[in-house]
């Protein structure tokens, strides 16, 4: 299970804003990109969110989930399912269903969605977790992984370093399946891999992070998603490409924004 955080300050609406060193940074910054991968990790975020928001009711109410294999899923009113349960046998026994709704309260419904649903998500899941094993096998490192249905029913499973049991948040490498409708079968496949993974503990912070992306130009989903998420962790995280420097800072409301400035 991921480690659960106190809440207070994760909703804040994100405002985008970008500075520049140089004039000719509008030149080498690819505003429009990073907006564009900015929007998936936000998804990924409110994602994350939904888990932690309903893993933690269940643990103030002692209720402890059959299997701990889960996913999470929005519907047409912007409210996230979450559904806990285990999956065998190409068998899905739900435990709970609970929802999080745009005011973030949180509902336990009593109905489950139909096998037709849930299982092309779990064969999804696992199908990229067995694509991913040859690498995560050999490590011992927890990685966050997120199921999303697109519009053409096919699915994506990305995955990234999540926090550790000790505390400690680690990047340096990232998944991406796209999987056919069933979840059985990889359509295209997208990794990202460090010569090797680096942890920041959020037990004893240092005052700066710097995430060293000098590899590539832009910056990566992964690790935007770490800037973004571990943000109240660390007074500065810098995540720095080869051309440029990202950073998120906040205003005098306690709004975050972004900042990018040319090396």
């Amino acid at each position: 299970m991921r480690k659960q955080y106190d809440l207070f300050t994760l909703f804040l609406l994100p405002l985008i804003f970008f500075s520049f060193s140089r004039q000719n940074t509008r030149e080498t910054f690819d505003v429009a990109l990073f907006n564009k991968t900015f929007k998936v990790a936000s998804r990924l975020y409110d994602y994350d969110v939904a888990f932690w928001l309903t893993s933690d009711y269940l643990s103030r109410n002692h209720l402890t989930a059959s299997g701990d294999e889960y996913f999470c899923y929005q519907d047409q009113d912007s409210a996230w399912h979450v559904l806990y349960g285990k999956y065998e046998n190409e068998k899905f026994t739900p435990a709970y269903h609970l929802t999080v709704d745009t005011t973030y309260t949180i509902h336990v419904l009593h109905s489950f969605p139909v096998d037709s649903f849930v299982l092309p998500y779990m064969r999804a899941l696992h199908t990229a977790q067995q694509e991913m094993s040859p690498v995560t096998d050999t490590l011992s490192i927890h990685f966050n992984i997120y199921v999303d249905k697109n519009k053409d029913q096919t699915f994506t499973v990305r995955a990234f370093p999540g926090m550790q049991p000790d505390g400690t948040v680690v990047y340096g490498g990232e998944f991406e399946f796209t999987l056919d409708s069933s979840g059985l079968h990889v359509l295209h496949t997208r990794r990202y891999m460090q010569d090797t993974f680096r942890g920041f503990s959020t037990d004893h912070p240092p005052g700066k992070v710097t995430l060293d992306y000098h590899d590539v130009d832009e910056p990566t989903l992964g690790g935007i998603l770490f800037v973004w998420e571990y943000k109240r962790f660390f007074p500065q995280i810098l995540l720095v490409t080869r051309k440029n420097i990202s950073t998120v800072l906040q205003d005098h409301t306690g709004q975050y924004y972004w900042v990018h400035v040319e090396r």
